[in-house]
């Protein structure tokens, strides 16, 4: 009866009553990608001393080199007609994030010390170890945060042709964006449980007296 008077109202006012009133169903994806760890010996032990003065922060051992990444990410937002009608009957939401660019780059002036080379190597792998744990527990959080987030603006009307992805882009970005920053501090303390006074030694004297004293101290 109630939609009986509702559908008459609309008649008397010249209000059409809406095609597709109903909300399309929303599933999300999201796929973790990590690149290949690159090692490299660009840079001399003095350019790499000069580029970590230039970022600045605290020094817990020889900058024998550096561990480097680039994190992104990109959302997809795909609406899908149902069979024999005008309405979006479900959203698919793909989120796509990256670590990419990951290279290890050493000190070229170790390339005559085999020994240092190989203790600041393998130390800087620790560093890519620990980025992709993190990363890794990152991928159990998000799923979770986007699955529960309201990511469908509510409309009156949800008609396959007038069907607007960008406000579903704009909030699951938003909602990614509000994890980032618990992301980078996760980042940052297993970073920084990398660089601890063992390690640090190592890099001094794990290879002592042979090592070059150039850079290191």
């Amino acid at each position: 009866m109630s939609s009986l008077l509702a559908l008459a109202s609309m008649l008397a006012t010249g209000t059409p009553a809406a095609a597709c009133p109903t909300p399309p169903q929303m599933y999300v994806a999201v796929l973790m990608d990590e690149s290949a760890v690159a090692v490299r010996t660009d840079f001399t032990l003095a350019q790499i001393a000069a580029m970590r003065r230039q970022v600045g922060g605290v020094d817990r051992h020889p900058n024998l080199g550096f561990y480097g990444h680039r994190f992104g990410y990109s959302v997809e937002v795909q609406p899908i007609a149902g069979a024999g009608t005008a309405c979006v009957v479900s959203v698919r939401v793909l989120v796509h994030m990256v670590l990419s660019q990951r290279v290890i780059e050493l000190g070229r002036d170790l390339l005559d010390s085999p020994c240092l080379l190989a203790v600041a190597e393998a130390h800087y792998r620790r560093h890519a170890t620990a980025d992709d744990r993190v990363f890794g527990q990152y991928a159990q959080a998000i799923s979770p945060a986007l699955s529960a987030a309201e990511l469908l603006p509510q409309a009156t009307d949800y008609a396959f042709d007038t069907f607007d992805p960008k406000p579903v882009e704009q909030r699951v970005r938003a909602t990614i964006d509000t994890t980032l920053e618990s992301y980078e501090e996760l980042r940052r303390t297993a970073q920084n449980s990398v660089d601890s006074k063992s390690e640090a030694a190592k890099m001094v004297s794990g290879c002592a007296p042979s090592g070059p004293s150039s850079g290191h101290t």
